[in-house]
């Protein structure tokens, strides 16, 4: 693979190290180097880095292996690679410290867990908590965790759920309680007359989350739902969020509650 070098092996690999690192293009790094006496042609680069650049992806992931922490901040984003539009996932420990990054051409839950099932292998650690961009979220962790009893079925597209089902639909970056609606679906998964319930907002243009349906606990005209936050196995806290209508939201009473170790 790195027969014919015009260059030493290690300049070889500084070169193509540079061109991401430092945004250069092919022929700024052949006119940095002329002026330090190397010779080559910005097409000779093009083919360093074709050859070069598997092998530093490697090793760099193999170098994080065992690195990261037990916290992970995740999200994603979409930029343009080789002229076509993909979404970056993308993740983070509590220091800051890369854990992974993964393309996709699409932004589902097939594309998130390949995601996740990734950064584990590469870092061998799965951590213990992940802090994700808002309901996006539970697709994902019910794709980690199907038939799980304490999560419900969720899906960034209503196919997966059957003609009957009550589903939940929350936009994926909306605020809590803002433009959910609750519907019984078809066959063809499409909401079958009015919603049951449907709240107002301004998020109607960042795409749907759909969660099945759970009535909440009532008492006295009251709705309640119960959030747990998870450490792994372990419960660590609990919030109770409290509301006169039958989907809770941002003004809704809510009261915190830590779980101390007996």
């Amino acid at each position: 693979m790195l027969n014919r070098l015009q260059v030493p092996t290690d300049v070889a690999f500084l070169i193509v190290l540079w061109r991401p690192r430092l945004k250069l293009s092919l022929r700024d790094l052949a006119e940095i180097l002329l002026l330090r006496g190397m010779v080559f042609s910005h097409e000779a680069v093009r083919q360093w880095e074709a050859k070069l650049a598997p092998l530093l992806t490697n090793a760099l992931r193999h170098r994080r292996r065992g690195t990261a922490g037990r916290s992970w901040y995740v999200d994603e984003t979409y930029l343009k690679v080789g002229g076509r539009w993909c979404y970056l996932y993308r993740a983070i420990d509590s220091d800051g410290a890369l854990v992974d990054v993964y393309l996709s051409e699409h932004r589902d839950q097939v594309a998130a867990v390949r995601f996740f099932r990734s950064a584990v292998e590469v870092t061998g650690r799965t951590p213990d908590t992940i802090t994700t961009d808002k309901h996006a979220g539970y697709a994902l962790l019910w794709g980690l965790n199907p038939g799980h009893p304490t999560v419900l079925p969720t899906a960034l597209d209503r196919s997966g759920f059957s003609a009957g089902s009550t589903v939940v639909a929350k936009p994926l970056l909306g605020r809590e309680g803002s433009n959910v609606s609750i519907a019984t679906l078809d066959a063809a998964g499409f909401p079958v007359g009015q919603p049951i319930a449907q709240t107002e907002g301004l998020y109607v243009d960042e795409g749907w989350v759909y969660q099945a349906f759970t009535p909440l606990a009532e008492a006295d005209g009251n709705h309640a739902v119960f959030g747990v936050w998870m450490a792994g196995d372990k419960a660590c806290g609990l919030g109770i969020r409290e509301d006169r209508a039958p989907t809770t939201g941002n003004t809704s009473r809510f009261v915190p509650h830590v779980i101390a170790s007996a």
